[in-house]
């Protein structure tokens, strides 16, 4: 886990500079404190930047950027390749020969020995990376993205180059982008969603590399290829047969866990005491003899978990570490949360105290639950996803939702996304934060402008395959792509490396979705089980009242700690924003009062804060 960065010149332009790289680098240190690095090719067209946080090879032969032996072609790489081992087997079969144990260098002799798709196409884990091959005259980059998005990367290119990095920030510090523009559309995707959809940025200079995508950079060419469809694997023939899904899953799941379990440097598993993360207990504990759990707890009585944590600690006698987090610690910490925020989220605030506890408790990498529900169709609204999906089919359905949601106030007010029909329409109807009435009133826009989003978001919707999904292979597909990728996991990371510290998610791997993806839909439902299909996978591991327990995600006590003193800080932060304030009051009002949840009211404050920052910078 580390921090890139790095510079491409179109030819002719100026050339690559130290002390912009310098400048890079010094953004990135939080997300790699052990080591950093800087190269410049011999015509100073490319340049290249690492920040190291050490997880595999710990000594100073992982140091980046790397190279080959010709060093012909060279690369700086964030994240985790998973079955690096498997692939250095192979490579050294095929007569390539390492100075390293970092998974880092399979990036340099894969790509060799199988090009950049045939690269992409073998890898499992999560990763971002920079590879600069000079063994032709002009200059070749390559900027390549996970599939799922677990690892950021951004760039920017004008008619000098292209720029790019792991944070929107290091770019806007670069002094390399000679305009940047605050994205108008952003408060209202924001209000929307909690979060910027993908490929979006605070920018409107800056875009994010699409997951299970790569960049090709020769000459003045900028061509953006995809290599993974994650759609495939729901698009495939079904299995109605549970015990050859649970069978296979059980495999699946195993595997996963162990590959994330490689680690030369300390690793635990965050234990919430839900299922989802005592899955992972349970299996690491198989592999792991003295396993390191962690744990939060908070001084409010009804958010604790600590009896659940402590059932699967005992059980699996880990060595568990456990961090109360008190209102005074979100307080205190307030202003370094918006620091650690690299773009705007309406959640996020509890990985920054997971992550914090983590560092505290000596742990350099976490696995995580993360992604679970979205795979193994844990939220309640896969319950009923089958009636919004068959909506569509009903001619004037759209009208007379929209016509409710504008009569009925806040709880029914997401219905007026229905009114155009559209996938995304639907997608808001259950995953939209603020209703379309409410953010027009709270920033002052019309409703053909929310239109006018609606439909530039549609228009990037999915093919017709996907519209025809069975309506819970429909949901899951949206959230690994929406709801999972642009908030869940873009959480994780900011958030983590803010602390240094690497987040690991086993439920998001692809060779895993292949397996849920293609069990029939109809499996993975149950009126008495909550992700029937996950639990009956991990068997009699689980103790009964883990695996019987129903769906209400992390107990984080946010609400509580606003509605205590959050009040002026409220005020302080929607203030002189453009936002309307009395429309803002009147949902803080909302809120106090226990009509609206929490997020409504920290979403405000995230975007005034961020409208402010926004001001200053330009």
């Amino acid at each position: 886990m580390c921090g890139i960065a790095g510079v491409y010149r179109f030819p002719g332009k100026p050339l690559v500079q130290e002390h912009d790289l310098s400048i890079m680098g010094d953004t990135l240190l939080h997300r790699g404190p052990d080591d950093r690095g800087f190269f410049v090719s011999h015509d100073r067209r490319v340049g290249l930047v690492h920040t190291r946080l050490s997880i595999i090879d710990l000594s100073g032969t992982g140091h980046q950027p790397m190279t080959n032996g010709e060093q012909k072609i060279w690369v700086v790489f964030n994240g985790e390749i998973y079955n690096f081992q498997v692939l250095k087997q192979e490579l050294v079969c095929a007569g390539y020969h390492f100075s390293s144990e970092s998974d880092t260098e399979v990036l340099i002799h894969g790509y060799s020995a199988w090009g950049i798709e045939g690269l992409l196409g073998r890898l499992r884990g999560m990763f971002a990376f920079a590879l600069y091959d000079a063994r032709t005259d002009e200059p070749l980059v390559f900027l390549c993205r996970d599939r799922f998005g677990i690892k950021p990367l951004y760039w920017y290119c004008d008619q000098e180059g292209c720029v790019f990095a792991s944070e929107v920030r290091t770019l806007q510090k670069s002094g390399l982008i000679k305009t940047l523009t605050p994205d108008t559309d952003m408060p209202v995707f924001f209000l929307m969603f909690g979060h910027l959809p993908a490929g979006r940025s605070t920018w409107k200079e800056i875009r994010m590399l699409a997951a299970s995508s790569y960049i090709r950079l020769s000459g003045t060419v900028l061509t953006e290829c995809l290599y993974y469809d994650r759609a495939g694997p729901f698009l495939r023939g079904k299995n109605t047969d549970e015990t050859l899904v649970i069978k296979a899953l059980k495999s699946a799941l195993q595997e996963t866990v162990d590959v994330h379990l490689i680690s030369d440097a300390p690793l635990g598993v965050f234990l919430s005491g839900g299922v989802d993360s005592s899955i992972l207990v349970a299996l690491a504990s198989l592999r792991r003899k003295e396993l390191v759990t962690l744990s939060v707890d908070f001084d409010i009585a009804s958010a604790s978990e600590t009896k659940y944590q402590k059932m699967v600690s005992d059980k699996f006698h880990t060595d568990h570490r456990q961090i109360c987090v008190a209102g005074n610690d979100f307080w205190n910490d307030f202003e370094r949360i918006f620091q650690a925020m690299d773009q705007p989220t309406v959640d996020g605030v509890n990985t920054y105290f997971i992550a914090r506890a983590a560092r505290a408790a000596g742990l350099k990498t976490v696995l995580a639950g993360t992604g679970a529900d979205e795979i193994f169709c844990g939220y309640r609204a896969f319950r009923n996803v089958a009636l919004l999906r068959g909506a569509r089919h009903i001619p004037a359905a759209g009208a007379l939702a929209s016509c409710v949601g504008g009569l009925s106030g806040s709880r029914w007010g997401k219905l007026q996304y229905l009114q155009r029909n559209s996938d995304i329409g639907q997608y808001l109807c259950i995953r939209g934060l603020y209703p379309p009435f409410d953010i027009e009133r709270l920033l002052g826009v019309s409703s053909r402008e929310i239109e006018r989003l609606l439909d530039l978001l549609n228009a990037d919707a999915a093919e017709k395959q996907i519209q025809e999904l069975a309506p819970v292979d429909w949901l899951s597909h949206q959230e690994l792509c929406g709801y999972l990728q642009n908030q869940l996991l873009k959480d994780a990371d900011f958030m983590g490396m803010f602390h240094s510290v690497e987040i690991r998610v086993p439920y998001v791997d692809h060779v895993l979705l292949e397996v849920i993806a293609r069990a029939h839909p109809a499996l993975k439902m149950n009126r008495l089980m909550n992700k029937p299909l996950l639990v009956k996978a991990a068997g009699d591991a689980l103790p009964a009242e883990i695996a019987s327990r129903q769906k209400q995600g992390f107990m984080f006590p946010l609400g509580t700690w606003l509605r205590q003193s959050g009040r002026e800080v409220f005020e302080s932060s929607i203030s002189g924003t453009g936002l309307h304030i009395s429309s803002a009051r009147k949902i803080w009002e909302s809120f106090e009062h226990g009509r609206l949840h929490w997020s409504r009211v920290w979403a405000l404050l995230v975007l005034g804060k961020w409208l402010s920052r926004s001001s200053v910078s330009r």
